[in-house]
C-alpha cells in the first residue's frame, strides 16, 4: 500500500512522519511505501503523487479541505492526523504524537484495507 503524508511546507511534520513510519514499518515487517509532500514548499503535492497514493494523511483539517475540495481527492482516501504546525523536524514530541496516532488509529486504517 502506498501512503502519503501531507503538510503545508513539507519541512517538519510530513518528513518526520515519513521517517517515523519508515523506521516503524521496517521494525515490524510491514512493506508499505511511504512518501511525504507539501502544499506550498518542499516536495510539491503533484497529481502524480496523488494518483500514486492509496491513502493520504493530511496533518490538519485545513490541509484536508484543500486536498479534498480544491484537488478533488475522494474522502475515502483522506484521513486527518490532527497535528498542528508547531514542531521542528524530527522533534521527539512530534514523533511521539505520530506513534500515539499509529497505535490508536493508523494501524486500524491499514488493517481494514
Amino acid at each position: 500500500m502506498n501512503l502519503l503524508f501531507v503538510c503545508n511546507s513539507n519541512t517538519n511534520r510530513s518528513p518526520t512522519a515519513k521517517k517515523t513510519f519508515d523506521r516503524l514499518f521496517k521494525h515490524i515487517g510491514l512493506k508499505h511505501k511511504i512518501k511525504s509532500a507539501g502544499l506550498s514548499y518542499g516536495i510539491p503535492l503533484t497529481d502524480k503523487l496523488l494518483k500514486w497514493a492509496d491513502l493520504i494523511f493530511p496533518m490538519t483539517m485545513e490541509e484536508y479541505v484543500i486536498i479534498s475540495e480544491e484537488l478533488g481527492v475522494p474522502d475515502n482516501r483522506l484521513h486527518v492526523i490532527g497535528i498542528g504546525d508547531e514542531y521542528a523536524f524530527d522533534d521527539s514530541k512530534l514523533t511521539t504524537l505520530f506513534m500515539y496516532w499509529w497505535y490508536y488509529k493508523g494501524q486500524q486504517l491499514l488493517d481494514t484495507r
